[in-house]
């Protein structure tokens, strides 16, 4: 089962199959129909209150024994986080318990932004269990948040075939049900199906009220409710048998509309006046648990008038096999509301905030903010999103922040300015950079004046965070450095740690390919990310004495610099900046910092031909995230491993290893798995299953165009260059190996080329190719091509041979550059020129590199060269058109 603290805040009986009442009427008419769910994708269940939806189904899935998830929705699951989170928790009592704690640790693990792919997790979880699944959303009509109709859309549209999907509602779901209809994916079940029957309401009375109807009031009551449930039973609390004839006859005369409230008053009115009070009292809560109860009904007895209506069949429901809470009917709890209201309008909204101040006191403020809006407490809600604004955000619910305050009134928008400033960070995060920077403008013309470290400077440094973040996002660093400055100068020490804010993507291996790392999704090149991070990693030291500043923001710094650094291929300065991340993860372990720095030390081992020490310190960080039971890490780093026994041509062992991997060929691509994917696609060009392995890179390409992710995309397409290759495409190769040269060239990368084993033929055809083709067609600069091709050219050759690792460890950058450039016949004055030293530099660097390879003459050096396996001279140097 998925922990308690994953769904702090979940009532757990919510994601229970409904008890059927013993005397529910079995009704076998439905039987064919529900025969018919297994053969669709989707089945709808729509009808108003009281139809006998949720009684249906739950006798029926309990009767067949289908394995079913069941989840009764309310209104807070209308954030699309916090829809999936509940989906997913329902499902931990069909899933295995490793599945289901895998699930969660997946959702927990999707950053606020894409909070819509929980619905990816779940496909990809479902479609790997492979067994028969009944998934049940009841009260979908709670919904309005159009991202979870979104997401649940595409939900339905990759469903595997072994689940379905019911979805229960009194109104028709804003879905696809026209086209899910056409295509032959949806089966729906109706009001008209669900009425009861003339022979269903005879035995309704019969088992529940035992009154023998005779046919013409079976009839009557047939037409007077129209097969209406709740109607029926109503009437049945309420009428005698002896005044049958006679209410009936009356009924016949009032409007359809009216019946409802007709028959609740006959109900209510025959309940004695305690529990009538008691039942007014406890009527504003939906669920209540004892002590709720106790505090609403300021008596002992609320809870035992609640187990005494359960039992009298008063469309009051116990939550639980154990009875551990009860919720009203919904139309129900409406009628006794209104009659509250209209008695002692102060009263009902008394109790709504103490139901308020209540659920908030045990961290519930979706429930707590619903109460007080119910109540039109905007004040109280106003000062509750005040108390709860960064609790929410920190856990991740900023779509249900911004919510609660869009629900209150603009002259009731009373926020500290503090709550508005988070209010706008969030905004900003959210993908609202004009509403954010609007109030953000607003708050530093009012507090721009404000003295460092007193309250309005407080409010000052919050703004100052959230105007960084944004202009840092958009890589316009000139005008960051000021806000950043500002931040540290007015922000008290106990509330700095806004920077573990910034920490990477839970489940993403490399720190650079996130918002932190300030390139994942904007236009910064990693000359620039490098220099900003540098000056702040310079001037925070020098400006702010915080421990937790020590700790952490320069942990990520240096770790962001080795990424950079490693990407250009300078891994010697590379090597250093992780030495300084790791010695400050020693000290503060941290697994968001910690992961990427075994990552990071892995591929660098594995640039030194370490593959097996690489594989291993992979292992060791598995270890160490599972000891700490953040168990959503393993599976990418799993691939990680996958993809290192590949690069190290241990295939079989590659093949074995990536049966670990949950992720299969027909899954829906989703890009927080981007690991496992990508390493899924290596596994089948391996085995020369070029077709899945195609259309997995192909989604991955598109969800990086569509999340501006470069670095994905770049990958991405080098895969599909080699995938192209690999099937004797050649033209096609040399394409995508072009698209990637002009992705890469604006960060300068060149390890993302070198690291990749199967480009090396490739790249080799491609110099060839792009004599003809590509320097016509291309966007990419000589230099930075040349400068790729010949490190891939001089990779493949270290790892070819060990006289190649030798000479490699010998010669410097410099003198390869040197000694290719004799190779190509060039003298030392031409090389002096366009290698931009004097030529007393080129003589110096003749003289060491035939000392170090030991040779006489250029002559020597040349056929040196051509004994390192491959015959082929190196590609251009990129020093040619300096």
């Amino acid at each position: 089962m998925i922990p308690v603290e994953r769904a702090r805040d979940f009532v757990r009986t919510r994601a229970v199959v409904p008890t059927v009442p013993k005397d529910a009427v079995v009704r076998r008419r439905l039987q064919p129909k529900f025969e018919r769910i297994p053969d669709h994708r989707i089945t709808t269940i729509l009808a108003p209150a009281g139809y006998g939806k949720t009684t249906a189904v739950a006798a029926w899935v309990q009767e067949a024994q289908v394995p079913t998830a069941w989840l009764s929705l309310s209104r807070e699951e209308s954030d699309v986080r916090r829809f999936w989170r509940c989906v997913a928790f329902s499902l931990s009592g069909v899933l295995p318990p490793e599945t289901a704690l895998e699930l969660a640790s997946q959702l927990d693990a999707l950053p606020v932004t894409e909070s819509h792919r929980g619905a990816e997790a779940l496909l990809n979880e479902l479609n790997y269990h492979g067994a028969p699944i009944y998934l049940v959303l009841d009260d979908y009509q709670e919904i309005d948040d159009q991202l979870v109709h979104d997401s649940l859309t595409r939900f339905v549209e990759y469903l595997p075939a072994h689940v379905h999907l019911i979805v229960l509602s009194r109104t028709t779901p804003p879905l696809p049900l026209a086209r899910w209809t056409a295509k032959g994916w949806k089966y729906a079940i109706d009001r008209r199906d669900l009425a009861f029957s003339e022979s269903e309401t005879g035995e309704l009375f019969q088992r529940c009220f035992q009154i023998a109807l005779s046919p013409s009031e079976t009839r009557d009551l047939s037409r007077l409710t129209e097969g209406w449930v709740v109607g029926l039973k109503l009437l049945g609390l309420s009428w005698r048998p002896f005044e049958l004839a006679s209410r009936l006859h009356t009924a016949a005369h009032f409007p359809h509309q009216a019946i409802a409230d007709y028959l609740m008053e006959e109900v209510w009115n025959s309940l004695p006046p305690d529990v009538q009070e008691t039942l007014l009292r406890l009527s504003i809560a939906k669920r209540l648990d004892r002590e709720l109860a106790h505090l609403l009904a300021e008596t002992e007895e609320g809870w035992a008038v609640l187990a005494q209506a359960e039992r009298q069949g008063l469309f009051i429901s116990p939550e639980g096999p154990e009875a551990t809470g009860y919720r009203f009917h919904e139309v129900f709890s409406q009628f006794v509301q209104s009659k509250l209201r209209q008695r002692d309008r102060e009263l009902w909204a008394q109790l709504h905030r103490r139901a308020a101040q209540y659920l908030a006191g045990r961290h519930r403020l979706g429930e707590a903010m619903e109460h007080l809006q119910d109540a039109g407490a905007y004040p109280e809600l106003a000062s509750l999103i005040d108390q709860g604004a960064a609790e929410l955000i920190n856990q991740g619910e900023i779509f249900s922040l911004l919510n609660w305050v869009d629900q209150l009134p603009e002259s009731e928008r009373r926020l500290s300015p503090r709550t508005w400033a988070l209010v706008a960070f969030a905004m900003a995060i959210a993908g609202e950079p004009v509403r954010a920077e609007s109030i953000l403008d607003d708050l530093e013309h009012r507090y721009g004046d404000a003295e460092p470290l007193s309250d309005r400077g407080a409010v000052y440094g919050h703004v100052c965070r959230a105007k960084a973040f944004l202009l840092a996002g958009r890589g316009e660093f000139s005008r960051s450095f000021p806000y950043i400055e500002r931040f540290f100068r007015y922000t008290p020490a106990a509330e700095l740690q806004i920077w573990r804010t910034l920490r990477h993507h839970r489940g993403e291996l490399f720190l650079a390919r996130t918002d932190f790392g300030l390139k994942g999704k904007t236009e910064v090149s990693f000359p620039e990310a490098k220099a900003f991070l540098d000056r702040l990693l310079t001037f925070g030291s020098s400006i702010v004495d915080n421990p937790l500043f020590s700790a952490y923001l320069p942990g990520y710094i240096y770790l962001a610099l080795a990424e950079y650094l490693y990407e250009t291929d300078q891994l010697p300065e590379a090597e250093t900046y992780l030495h300084q991340a790791q010695t400050i993860a020693h000290h503060y372990p941290d697994l968001s910092l910690q992961v990427p720095i075994y990552t990071n030390a892995a591929r660098m081992l594995s640039a030194r031909d370490m593959g097996l020490e690489a594989f291993q310190k992979i292992d060791q960080c598995i270890q160490l995230v599972a000891a700490k039971g953040e168990s959503h890490w393993i599976q990418p780093l799993t691939a990680y491993q996958v993809q290192l026994l590949l690069r190290s041509g241990r295939v079989e062992e590659a093949l074995n290893h990536s049966r670990r991997l949950r992720v299969l060929p027909n899954d829906v691509v989703r890009s927080d798995h981007y690991y496992q994917y990508l390493a899924l696609a290596r596994v089948l060009m391996q085995l020369q299953d070029f077709a899945p392995a195609t259309r997995i890179l192909a989604d991955l390409r598109a969800l990086a165009v569509a999340e501006a992710q470069p670095y994905s995309y770049l990958e991405t397409t080098l895969l599909l260059a080699a995938s192209a290759w690999d099937q004797g495409a050649e033209e096609l190769a040399y394409q995508h190996f072009q698209e990637a040269l002009a992705a890469g060239q604006p960060y300068g990368l060149i390890r993302v080329f070198v690291d990749e084993p199967s480009l090396r033929g490739l790249a080799e055809g491609y110099a060839s190719w792009r004599e003809h083709h590509g320097r016509k067609s291309g966007s990419e600069s000589t230099a930075y091509v040349d400068s790729v091709l010949w490190r891939m050219w001089r990779a493949s050759h270290h790892l070819a041979t060990p006289a190649g690792e030798g000479l490699q460890a010998a010669l410097s950058d410099r003198e390869w550059e040197v000694a290719f450039a004799i190779a190509r016949g060039w003298s030392n004055k031409e090389i002096a020129q366009r290698l931009n030293v004097s030529y007393r530099t080129v003589t110096t660097h003749i003289e060491n590199i035939f000392r170090k390879m030991d040779v006489h003459s250029r002559t020597e050096l040349i056929a040196q060269l051509r004994k390192m396996e491959r015959p082929s001279f190196p590609p251009q140097d990129p020093t040619q058109n300096t």
